[in-house]
């Protein structure tokens, strides 16, 4: 196994991430103390995290921190729409966690030129800004790319995405794989003061929860206080924004997930890396 060699001020930042992880107050997914201190250990321009929904493939938060004119700025965006929405999207390389189910793996530009092929890497950035705005003359954003994907539940994805100035060491890998545990763990708090609803409203949420416990109907409108009509009404409701067939599918598509169960288009499950990568995979 590679082990870098760190200096003391590298520790010495190691243990700071950790501590701060540990008494994060849940108010942003990762402290902004945390990604000072990741920008310090990665040399990064660039950081953003995005909370997204893996059966919906909508953002619900999205944090960022970027170098401009020498100077950092941060911004925090609730409720947001992301590229993933977009067609265009699944033939981005960024896209690779979904279309292969795998969100352990670091992903890097050589891991994603590996996997996507070199010219689908090249395109990305393009066929990125084309999605947001409609142009496909734009230049590619400077800087090498890391991306860490965490699955959190219920079926969700906590995916941390870096630029760094230099292209991606050995080193970069390690302290990020060193400290993912620690980074998710730092989030915990905040995902239990803002739940994602997946379009549910508080009242479905918690009429599902009670079905996930075993509850029937009627035992659910005694315990809250409503009409068994209501309940029925409210689970439609959840069925058919969950795209579920049942109590126990819509249990599962809440509150549970399988990467190889991702929100990804019919096409891209038929053939996710393209005709002539997945001859050269057969």
């Amino acid at each position: 196994m590679y082990v870098p060699r760190l200096s003391r001020a590298d520790l010495d930042d190691i243990r700071a991430v950790v501590t701060e992880c540990e008494r994060a107050d849940g108010s942003l997914p990762l402290p902004w103390t945390v990604v000072d201190l990741l920008t310090r250990l990665l040399r990064t321009q660039q950081w953003a995290v995005f909370a997204t929904s893996l059966r919906t493939g909508s953002t619900w938060f999205t944090q960022g921190w970027d170098m401009v004119d020498g100077r950092y700025v941060m911004g925090v965006e609730y409720d947001t729409e992301h590229v993933q929405a977009h067609p265009l999207y699944w033939q981005l390389a960024c896209s690779l966690p979904e279309r292969t189910g795998d969100l352990a793996s670091i992903w890097t530009d050589d891991l994603m030129r590996t996997v996507a092929g070199d010219r689908a890497l090249r395109e990305s950035a393009d066929l990125a800004i084309a999605a947001s705005d409609g142009s496909a003359d734009a230049a590619p954003p400077e800087g090498y790319e890391m991306m860490m994907c965490s699955l959190l539940e219920p079926a969700h994805q906590l995916r941390v995405l870096a630029v760094l100035d230099d292209p991606v060491r050995e080193r970069d890998l390690f302290l990020l794989e060193l400290l993912r545990p620690h980074l998710v763990q730092g989030t915990a708090r905040w995902r239990r003061a803002h739940p994602p609803s997946l379009g549910l409203t508080a009242r479905q949420v918690e009429i599902l929860s009670r079905v996930r416990d075993g509850l029937t109907n009627r035992q659910i409108a005694r315990r809250m206080d409503l009409s068994e009509g209501t309940v029925r009404t409210h689970l439609n409701h959840v069925y058919s924004r969950l795209g579920a067939t049942s109590r126990t599918d819509a249990v599962r598509r809440f509150f549970e997930t399988d990467p190889r169960t991702l929100l990804v288009p019919e096409a891209v499950h038929h053939d996710p890396y393209g005709p002539s990568l997945s001859a050269e995979r057969g």
